[in-house]
């Protein structure tokens, strides 16, 4: 209770400058340790010095930031709305509108993962997979699009976390996610024999750890309650989060589609 108390009075009552190093501090650190989560895969996957699983790990950081926008779109829609209402007092709405995001994490997913896998062999070769590349892509891809659910909640509740200032659970969840991969990539690349498939699984379940944290916040430790209920199905939600969340979204569908073109013209040349 206390730190939650504390939580709010950073937010309402402590001066300027204190809140704004206060909030920032972990946020920063937390992008550190994203560049790690990133690096990690290309690291162990090059140990397999093979030139071919690494390229593919490289093609497929698009469609990782493409993922990475249904969860942005979310997560910056909710996060704004929920600070809104915060800052009015409005703890009721604010916790509905944090379940809806959740809701809608999950049906994003049961629409988005279907149809990635009707359509990934046309996706493969969008990211300029070919050749012996276009095998090691697919087993990378494949266990991400399955588990599209946990990664676009990954991304979307770590901001939503951040909006009613728990930035330190923001970026202890990030951390936990972070050194779940670290570990277990080594472990489910070679020991296990996965290969590229190891890595991307490590990921998923650095994502799922990740998000079994933020929720376990949300279950002792937020200023908010959840509550699965037909409340939250509001218009003025749903509509709130996606037009605030979806140029958000579009900045990295844009890099990714700056990406995806490069890789495509470096490959004309055989890189």
């Amino acid at each position: 209770m206390k730190t939650q108390e504390s939580r709010e009075a950073v937010l309402a009552e402590a001066p300027v400058l204190r809140a704004i190093v206060t909030m920032a501090v972990p946020v920063i650190l937390g992008m550190l340790v994203q560049v790690f989560y990133n690096m990690a895969d290309t690291f162990f996957i090059g140990r397999l010095n093979d030139v071919h699983q690494l390229a593919a790990s490289g093609i497929s950081f698009p469609f990782f930031m493409i993922m990475m926008s249904f969860g942005t779109v979310i997560g910056v829609g909710t996060a704004s709305l929920v600070s809104r209402q915060l800052g009015m007092q409005k703890r009721a709405e604010a916790g509905e509108i944090v379940s809806l995001s959740i809701v809608l994490n999950i049906i994003v997913a049961l629409v988005l993962t279907p149809v990635l896998l009707l359509f990934i062999e046309p996706i493969l070769r969008l990211l300029g997979a070919q050749g012996e590349t276009l095998a090691h892509t697919r087993n990378y891809l494949f266990p991400l699009i399955c588990c599209s659910a946990i990664s676009i909640s990954n991304f979307s509740l770590g901001n939503v976390v951040r909006s009613e200032g728990a930035v330190f659970h923001a970026m202890t969840g990030q951390i936990l996610g972070t050194l779940t991969n670290i570990i277990l990539d080594p472990i489910m690349i070679f020991a296990m024999d996965m290969e590229i498939a190891g890595a991307a699984w490590a990921t998923v379940i650095g994502n799922l750890v990740s998000v079994l944290y933020y929720l376990y916040c949300y279950s002792d430790k937020s200023l908010l309650n959840i509550n699965f209920n037909r409340k939250i199905f509001t218009v003025r939600y749903i509509t709130g989060i996606f037009s605030i969340g979806i140029p958000s979204g579009l900045n990295h569908v844009f890099i990714s589609f700056a990406i995806i073109v490069t890789n495509n013209l470096a490959a004309a040349y055989g890189a």
